[in-house]
């Protein structure tokens, strides 16, 4: 007969033993979502890994972590978190990379069966019926387009009473599919994409006639202005496919066609084209909000948008989208979409993250976030906005009605963004930021570098008025930004809109900030102040190799600026990624090829 004792240790090293086994679950590629998720039987989804921790008791009190096994988790649907989620007793909920592995989780489809063609292309039956990105080898490839990538036409004018689009007869080609052919201007700080409707000619000029409704709105919007000259290029036709690293999507045959980079194979595996918008979603509510909950070390990638395909798209600024445009500069705009979504979610943690190879924005704290920490991470080739924190404008608000809910709770409130590379954004809407901010308050962005995009570096505020929004306390300081500004203009390696009160932007590195040959329009800056923007001290920013000007003010308000231009040593040094981080970025940078 067992004694007493040994029974009652038996029972409690048994609760021990679950207890340290409920607070770490596996996932692996090969697993089984039948295993109890043991690091020898691991899940194979995400899903059912959330539905374990969910299970845990509610008066757990340690961390509970989910491990993800090196590989590839592809995605069918939006995975979602709420409330449930949770951390308890101040205890977070980790979801992880095995140390010393890599996770990628994935919004793509298999292109498989691969066959040449002729001409070096080849050919493979679509697994969707729209994309507008391409993944080969784990690099963006590039949608068909002329002239070639890095090379633009200039329109003639914009003939305003008849709404047409007058260019150079000899840029047009007589083209299959002229309907499906997109049509993509640049203006002065924005980007708008329309479809051809059809095009007349005469001996020198042809006249394109634009898709509704993205025409309408263009022609009924004031700004960005449309100006002679504005640079041009044409996308999606079997005929500019003519380059190695292009594609073009037949969506009558439902094939897709790729002429191969020099040494590429192409295999069953290879070739990934996206079909989720939205990989997470961090959802909570004003009265439940989300908290305690962190990813670290795992890869977020190939996410799609077909808003352009299907409607065009008028950039307004920062990414932000006109959706209805009046008289007089009256517009209304949406956001968007982002590869991971968070609303209402408190003391959030997103380190050493790689946010690749995206749609539209790789990560938003749209809304609700307070005590969210970004850090360490790399946001690279993504088509749209690296980052994105704070409500811009919402459904009925007018651009320039400052953002003040009666529900304070609604506002992003000291939120972090720290030792973030920002690199090769905004690759498919130049109009897009590294990181952009509608109306946050408190904010932190400090110690991240920003370099390689065509526009602005980090832009703040919204509005364009003095009136009192959601912002204040906001601050900036020790960021490298370099090489922004390469295509579009009348931006800034840093820009500010509106009133933000005890703000300050102090001892950013700031350099090789051009002029491009194809802008047209205003100046670039190392730091654009402009309308309404007030409440800043601005203080020992460092500028060099600045072509048009350091600093530019544009009806603005009160702003204290003390010595800036200063050439310190030990400041140039300080901004940017501190040490740990550079050390943990080099090797998300080697991981996925960027440079």
């Amino acid at each position: 007969m067992s004694h007493p004792r040994f029974l009652i240790l038996s029972c409690f090293w048994l609760l021990a033993a679950w207890s340290a086994q409920a607070a770490e679950f596996f996932v692996a590629p090969q697993g089984n979502d039948r295993h109890p998720g043991t690091a020898k039987k691991p899940f194979a989804t995400l899903e059912r890994a959330q539905q374990a921790v969910r299970a845990l008791p509610a008066d757990l009190d340690e961390e509970i972590i989910v491990t993800l096994r090196q590989g590839t988790y592809f995605l069918d649907r939006t995975l979602e978190f709420d409330a449930r989620d949770s951390g308890r007793k101040g205890n977070p909920v980790v979801w992880r990379s095995c140390p010393g592995e890599k996770a990628m989780i994935s919004g793509g489809v298999a292109v498989a069966g691969w066959q040449p063609i002729g001409e070096g292309r080849f050919s493979a039956a679509a697994p969707l019926d729209d994309f507008r990105r391409l993944t080969v080898h784990n690099q963006p490839a590039v949608r068909a387009r002329t002239p070639n990538k890095d090379s633009y036409y200039r329109l003639k004018l914009w003939d305003l009473r008849r709404r047409e689009v007058v260019v150079e007869n000899g840029d047009i080609g007589d083209w299959q599919n002229l309907r499906d052919i997109e049509f993509i201007v640049q203006l002065h700080w924005a980007q708008s994409i329309l479809k051809i409707d059809s095009l007349q000619r005469d001996r020198r000029y042809a006249y394109l006639t634009l898709q509704d409704p993205a025409r309408d709105l263009l022609f009924r919007r004031d700004y960005p202005p449309k100006d002679e000259n504005e640079p041009y290029h044409l996308e999606n036709a079997i005929e500019f496919l003519d380059e190695p690293g292009e594609w073009y999507l037949d969506r009558r045959q439902k094939q897709l066609i790729y002429l191969p980079r020099p040494g590429e194979t192409l295999d069953d595996h290879s070739v990934l084209a996206p079909r989720l918008e939205t990989l997470i979603r961090v959802q909570g509510t004003a009265d439940k909000p989300v908290v305690d909950l962190e990813f670290r070390d795992l890869v977020f990638s190939h996410t799609t948008w077909l808003r352009p395909s299907q409607q065009g798209l008028l950039n307004v600024q920062a990414g932000q989208y006109t959706v209805e445009p009046t008289i007089n500069n009256t517009q209304f705009a949406e956001r968007p979409p982002a590869a991971v979504e968070v609303n209402f979610a408190h003391r959030t943690c997103w380190t050493g993250n790689g946010f690749f190879d995206l749609a539209a924005t790789g990560l938003d704290l749209h809304k609700g976030t307070q005590n969210t920490r970004v850090q360490g991470n790399l946001f690279a080739e993504i088509g749209g906005n690296g980052i994105c924190v704070g409500v811009f404008t919402e459904p009925g608000l007018q651009l320039h009605t400052p953002y003040l809910p009666e529900d304070e709770r609604e506002i992003c409130v000291a939120d972090s963004l720290l030792d973030n590379r920002i690199v090769r954004v905004a690759q498919d809407y130049p109009g897009c930021c590294g990181i952009a901010c509608g109306a946050p308050r408190q904010i932190t962005i400090a110690h991240n570098k920003v370099s390689d995009l065509p526009y602005t570096g980090i832009s703040v505020g919204w509005a364009w008025t003095q009136k009192p929004s959601a912002m204040r306390g906001n601050r900036i300081y020790r960021n490298h930004i370099h090489h922004v500004l390469q295509l579009l203009c009348d931006g800034g390696g840093i820009y500010t809109l509106s009133l933000q009160p005890d703000s300050w932007i102090g001892e950013n590195h700031i350099h090789h900030i051009q002029r491009s040959p194809w802008a047209v329009g205003s100046l670039n800056n190392g730091l654009f102040l402009d309308e309404g923007s007030s409440g800043f001290t601005v203080e020992r920013n460092v500028f060099h190799h600045i072509e048009q000007g350091a600093i530019r003010h544009n009806r603005t308000g009160t702003i204290t600026v003390i010595q800036n231009h200063v050439q310190d040593a030990a400041l140039i040094e300080q901004a940017g990624p501190r040490a740990l981080f550079q050390r943990r970025l080099a090797e998300l940078n080697r991981l996925l090829k960027v440079e």
